[in-house]
């Protein structure tokens, strides 16, 4: 998705004042059945909210105006999200178009609230289109919040840079920004320009991803990818590392006599900083420990002995320093534990 993407002129339009002014007509229009609310909505916005919480009066309005709105912002607050999921995507289809509008951001919080970043993905994607952007921007005081929503699922579900392009969108509408959203989306560029490309720090990423959609059983083709590229960035890593230790003329294998790994070492006497740093040769063969996982990791460490499964676990703790190897071992852990 590039800058075209959902809510490309959302926040300028999406102003908190207007977007409240136009609620505050529609009250009005509603019609006699609703009077009793409206007029309770009217005086809550001249008691409360008009000062203290302008962002919260079109949600909390709905609420009391519509029994259905109401069950799903229950569930909503009391964190069952499954359920609010659902009662909140019925709800897009409603005849009103601000509980429209509302009900498509409290859907999307529910799904990512959930851990389901790719289903949230798939959600920002039926939103795409220009009469979705125009009833967020018109109806609902959450079209800058969506935005970072968007960038934060896209980020999450590793597709950094259109993260970035979605960010952009808040460029130049600092006045109809609010200061939390622009927190928000500062923090996540600064996490964005700081990702590593081709380092372990990347691998770590991936992994993270692969192992958070295990959890949920998450099968799909694009995990399937993410696995795949897991691999392939440590093969990378790891020949990178060998072509660096031949060209400084360490073959890698000790000389006779010569005390193999950290033998010579007490156990007390620290470790060289520059050592655990990168990706060192341990007693482990390369080719055992990756090669043979590279074509379907989970499946070759169910078939292991368990003593076979000890000795690549060990083979992982000697190589990498101690963030990394913890995440490569959850890895192919939660890989076998996935096909047994």
């Amino acid at each position: 998705m590039g800058v075209t993407a959902i809510f490309g002129a959302a926040v300028a339009a999406g102003d908190l004042r207007a977007v409240n002014a136009a609620f505050l007509a529609h009250l009005d229009e509603l019609g006699p059945q609703y009077a009793i609310s409206a007029a309770a909505c009217r005086q809550a916005w001249r008691d409360s909210y008009a000062d203290n919480a302008p962002v919260d009066f079109v949600a909390d309005s709905l609420s009391r105006l519509y029994p259905a709105v109401g069950e799903a912002m229950a569930a909503f607050d009391s964190g069952r999200l499954d359920e609010a999921t659902r009662l909140f995507g019925a709800l897009r289809s409603h005849k009103d178009r601000f509980v429209a509008a509302n009900a498509t951001y409290f859907q999307v919080r529910a799904v990512l609230g959930q851990s389901l970043t790719e289903e949230a993905d798939e959600l920002f994607a039926t939103l795409s289109d220009d009469a979705s952007r125009e009833l967020m921007s018109s109806y609902s005081p959450y079209a800058d919040r969506m935005i970072v929503l968007q960038a934060a699922s896209e980020a999450r579900t590793l597709q950094f840079d259109a993260a970035q392009e979605t960010l952009a969108l808040l460029e130049g509408a600092d006045g109809a920004v609010s200061d939390l959203v622009g927190i928000s989306a500062d923090q996540l560029r600064i996490e964005l320009q700081a990702r590593e490309k081709g380092t372990l720090g990347e691998v770590a990423t991936y992994m993270d991803y692969s192992g958070e959609r295990l959890t949920i059983a998450d099968a799909s083709m694009r995990l399937q990818s993410r696995q795949q590229k897991i691999l392939d960035l440590l093969d990378q890593l790891i020949e990178d590392q060998q072509q660096q230790e031949q060209q400084q003329g360490g073959s890698g294998a000790p000389q006779q006599g010569q005390p193999q790994g950290d033998q010579s070492r007490s156990p007390d006497a620290p470790t060289d900083p520059a050592d655990e740093s990168r990706i060192r040769e341990g007693q482990g063969e390369i080719g055992d420990l990756h090669a043979a996982p590279r074509a379907n990791p989970g499946e070759m460490w169910g078939k292991m002995p368990p003593a076979e499964r000890d000795r690549v676990l060990q083979s992982i703790r000697e190589r990498y320093p101690s963030r990394y190897r913890q995440i490569v071992e959850q890895f192919y852990r939660s890989m076998a534990e996935q096909k047994e």
